[in-house]
């Protein structure tokens, strides 16, 4: 949790950063655009989890996995979901520590806000050739296009679908989003265990839209 409020302090930081260099008076206009487009950059790349210096460092999957959904425990206890989480208690990965928490937010955090009171959501992991695949069911609702725009998501660093899509790509990890003909929905991820990521190939590379 408190890498998680780390995160979010950061981004307010540059966020101030950007409204007081708007507001100032004191430096010249070309400099002052250069350092508004440079801290707004890096406000952005904060608040979708891109980062062009990656770290890798070893991580323990179920503290992690905890620590995201203790972060939303108001929305778990307002609509009373029931969530279980299988997972090793050593698990651990090669990763950088506030990437992966950005996607596990996204993926974890989105669906606890469109689904229905008494909500269930289940969380695994395993390890297969070379690497840690994380899967996530739940039973959201079913939502169109235009549907998915009413959905209020007040949590920090919330990623659109799409988007959050390309960010894994770029960083060769693995991401899809399906739905079943029971309508439960389910989100696959997969982060390389080692640092070696040229040799890894993902199973999961097309996403399934969800309607």
């Amino acid at each position: 949790h408190s890498r998680i409020q780390q995160y979010k302090e950061l981004s307010g930081a540059f966020s101030k950063a950007v409204i007081f260099l708007r507001g100032s008076e004191s430096t010249c206009a070309s400099k002052k655009q250069t350092l508004i487009n440079a801290a707004a950059g890096l406000a952005e790349d904060l608040s979708t989890g891109i980062s062009s210096n990656l770290k890798r460092e070893p991580l323990n999957l179920k503290a992690i996995l905890e620590e995201v959904v203790l972060y939303f425990t108001d929305q778990i206890q307002a609509l009373n979901v029931d969530i279980k989480i299988t997972c090793p208690e050593k698990l651990i990965f090669m990763g950088d520590p506030l990437f992966v928490r950005m996607i596990l937010l996204n993926t974890i955090g989105y669906p606890l806000f469109c689904m229905p009171k008494k909500g269930t959501m289940s969380i695994s992991a395993t390890k297969e050739s070379g690497l840690l695949h994380i899967e996530i069911t739940d039973n959201r609702y079913s939502l169109s296009e235009t549907g998915k725009k009413y959905v209020k998501t007040p949590f920090d660093f919330y990623v659109e679908d799409h988007k959050l899509q390309q960010i894994c790509l770029q960083n060769r990890i693995g991401y899809t989003l399906s739905q079943s003909e029971k309508g439960e929905s389910t989100t696959k991820v997969s982060f390389p265990l080692e640092l070696d990521l040229k040799t890894m190939t993902f199973p999961y590379q097309e996403s399934a839209s969800i309607h």
